[in-house]
Order: C-alpha cells, then structure tokens, then sequence
C-alpha cells in the first residue's frame, strides 16, 4: 500500500516537473529572460534551479520506490518452509541439527485431523468372562493446513500391542491400514496393508509406519481396521499424535449380555445430573441424607469433581445397542480410555498393557 502511494505522489511530482520544463522554455523565446504568471514575474534562474532540484527529487525517489517495491515482494509467507523458519529463527542458519530438528516439528504441525472416526464392536465374551473380543475400525481425514508448503511425512505409525489370551492361539488380528492420497477416492498404489496380520504367542505387536504427501489445503483419509481380545481388568487407552477437531467414539454390543462401557478422559465435560450420580454412586446408604443435608459438602464435591483431570462416564449397553461420545479440540496432550465389562462383573481397574495408538 505504502509503494502504490509512493508511486502516485511521483507521478503528480513528475507531471509538475513537465509543466515547469515547459515554462523554462518560454523563457528561451522571451527576450526579457522573465515570464510573468498572475501579475508576478519569475526569473529564469529561478526555475531553472529548481527544476535541476526536482530532478534530483525525482531520481532520488524513484529508486527508493523501486527498492521498496522489490523488499514487498520478498514476504516470508511467500517463501519456502525454510526460509520462514530462518525469518523467525535466524540463528537455524548456523546450526544444521537445530534446523533439522525445527523443522520437522514445525511441518508435523501442518497436518491435523478435522475429523475421526472409531467404530468399535463388543464382539463376544470369553467362556472365563475375564475378556472381550474387541473389532476397531478407525477413519481419520488428515488436512494440510499449510497455505503455500506441501506437507510429507513418514512419521504416522500405526502399532497395536495385547497381552496374551489362556484359550486362544490368535490374540488378535489387523486387516487394514492405509493412507490415501485423497479424500475423493482410495488409489490402487495406497499404503494398504495387503494381508491379514495375526498377533499371536510369539509375535503379539504390530507397527507399520505410514508416509503421506499432501498438497496445501488438500486432505487424505486413513483408515484401519483390527480386532483382538482385551482383558476386562485394564483399561484400553488411545491417544492422537495431532490436533484432531472433532473425535468421535461408537460403541456397539454384539454380545449376548449386558456390557458396561466405561469412558475416561480429560475433555469430557459433565453436566449436573452426571455429576451428581457420581457422586452419589460413591456414598453409603447411611451417608445419603447427611451429604444432602449439608449444602456446603455437595458445593466442595461438585467443585472437586470438576476440577479432576481425568472423568469417567459408564454406560450400560444391552445386547444389540450402542453408545456415542463426541470430544472436539483434542490434543496429543489429552487423555482417553475405555474399560468394558459385563454389568453383573466387578471391574478391577490396572494399568493397562493393551495399546492402540493409530493416528
């Protein structure tokens, strides 16, 4: 804006320039060596010093404003990756490791998930009813929010790891992981995982790392599908390595029994009514009329509650019914976890060992 203003008070100084070049002519076929504008006389001399003084105006301003015009153009949103670190971070250039390293935590941001899927199927019961059979189909669609940079990465692992199973041989198997290159449609050369992987005895983790190349503002679907057998005592846990604005979580009883499904995180947001039935889920008999007699007691439960990093919802889930849990916002920082068992089974909460970490 300021080299368009530039320009324009040059082209009227210019235009003056002309006019005043064309009276100092005037003044040559004038014999007295004046000329007279408005009963006033100006001497030659006179506008011939200061025509040589708007020359140098001129020159002088005029490559000002062509240096002007040229520093504009050179804007760092305009430049390549590197070249916008090194405008934000110049000592990069000095140093090759702290370069690489900023870059490729600066290019892993560029790509978030703007929507997640996970559809997950209670499939049956163990005979000893201290596992499920779990099937977890996942569907992400990634983003590069990057305005000018293609986004590529090789750095999207999939891994799955369970604990071994007394009755079965195969602990677990994954079907599907793969990424497109497109969210339009699903390419015959795509990362697709082109047989069954079993997770058994001797070989219970699976991990696949996943390159993806994005054009700016194009996004990608990835997509994965595995079933295995999950202890009833542990917590099963997911995590997302990017920003992910809306996860969504389907879980479905294809049992022959009555499940609970227990949800943990730190973005569930509990209205009143969940946060009072936790509350009183915790109090004897005997403690009931005496908590709701003291005002004061329910405030300081309520507010505690509230302030707990991680909340817990459990749902109980008939035989061919499902539950839906929405979080926005998430971050690789938060947590989630579900624990599932059957509603007349007391659950034992441990520290997990099955993992599933697939965005």
């Amino acid at each position: 804006m300021r080299t368009k203003h530039l320009t324009i008070a040059l082209v009227i100084y210019a235009m003056i320039f002309v006019l005043l070049f064309y009276v100092s002519n005037e003044f040559v076929k004038n014999p007295t060596g004046s000329f007279e504008i408005f009963s006033l006389t100006i001497e030659s001399s006179m506008v011939e010093s200061y025509l040589a003084s708007s020359l140098d105006n001129i020159i002088f301003f005029s490559t000002i404003g062509i240096l002007l015009f040229l520093i504009s153009k050179e804007k760092p949103e305009n430049n390549k990756l590197f070249e916008k670190i090194k405008y934000i971070f110049p000592i990069v250039e000095q140093d090759k490791q702290l370069s690489s390293y900023l870059k490729k935590k600066i290019s892993s941001l560029a790509c978030i998930v703007t929507e997640s899927e996970r559809n997950i199927e209670l499939m049956e019961s163990s005979s000893c009813d201290k596992f499920v059979k779990l099937s977890i189909s996942s569907e992400s669609h990634l983003k590069n929010i990057y305005g000018k940079d293609d986004f590529i990465s090789d750095e999207i692992i999939f891994s799955v790891k369970v604990d071994p199973v007394p009755f079965e041989d195969i602990y677990g198997e994954i079907s599907e992981v793969y990424i497109t290159d497109t969210l339009e449609a699903i390419p015959k050369d795509n990362e697709k995982l082109k047989f069954i992987k079993r997770l058994v005895k001797d070989d219970c983790e699976f991990s696949k790392r996943l390159k993806v190349k994005l054009k700016p503002n194009k996004g990608a679907l990835y997509k994965t599908t595995a079933w295995y057998w999950q202890n009833i005592d542990e917590k099963f846990n997911f995590h997302v390595s990017r920003f992910t604005e809306k996860q969504i979580y389907n879980v479905t009883n294809s049992t022959a029994n009555a499940m609970n499904v227990t949800f943990g995180s730190n973005k569930i947001k509990l209205n009143f009514n969940q946060k009072l039935s936790k509350i009183v889920s915790n109090l004897s008999s005997g403690e009931f009329v005496d908590f709701f007699q003291d005002s004061k007691k329910v405030d300081d439960s309520l507010r505690q509650l509230e302030s707990e990093h991680l909340k817990e919802l459990t749902y109980s889930i008939e035989p061919g019914e499902s539950v839906k849990l929405e979080l926005v916002n998430v971050t690789p920082d938060d947590q989630f976890t579900i624990q599932v068992n059957q509603s007349d089974t007391k659950s034992n909460f441990s520290k997990a060992h099955a993992n599933l970490s697939n965005q």
